[in-house]
C-alpha cells in the first residue's frame, strides 16, 4: 500500500510539472495527450499490483 501512495505522489508532482510547462509554452494538447497516457498506463499498472 505504501508502494502506491508513493507512486501517486510521484504521478502528481509529474502532471503537476507538466502542467506548469504547459501554461508557460501553450503546447496544452500534447500535453494533455501525454497527461492522458500517464494516467491510463497508471491505472493499468495499478490493477496489476492489485490483482
Amino acid at each position: 500500500m505504501k508502494k502506491i501512495l508513493i507512486i501517486s505522489v510521484v504521478l502528481l508532482i509529474a502532471l503537476w510539472a507538466l502542467m506548469f510547462f504547459v501554461f508557460k509554452t501553450g503546447e496544452v494538447a500534447y500535453i494533455m495527450l501525454a497527461a492522458a497516457a500517464v494516467i491510463i498506463l497508471f491505472l493499468y499498472s495499478l490493477r496489476r499490483v492489485l490483482t
